[in-house]
């Protein structure tokens, strides 16, 4: 009778890639728009911001 029977997980597992892309998806989308619509892209983080700010403010 084995001493631990359950079983070990896979050593293939991938999860760690799903955070890494929710990062770095967003900021080469960002920089790939940002080379098309300078000016548009410029008020982004600034509005992304805001947003966060006037949301947790009620």
């Amino acid at each position: 009778m084995p001493e631990n029977p359950t079983p070990q997980p896979a050593a293939g597992d991938r999860t760690g890639w799903c955070c890494l892309l929710l990062i770095t998806a967003p900021t080469l989308l960002w920089f790939t728009a940002a080379r098309l619509l300078p000016e548009r892209i410029l008020w982004y983080p600034i509005w992304a911001v805001a947003t966060v700010w006037h949301a947790a403010g009620g």
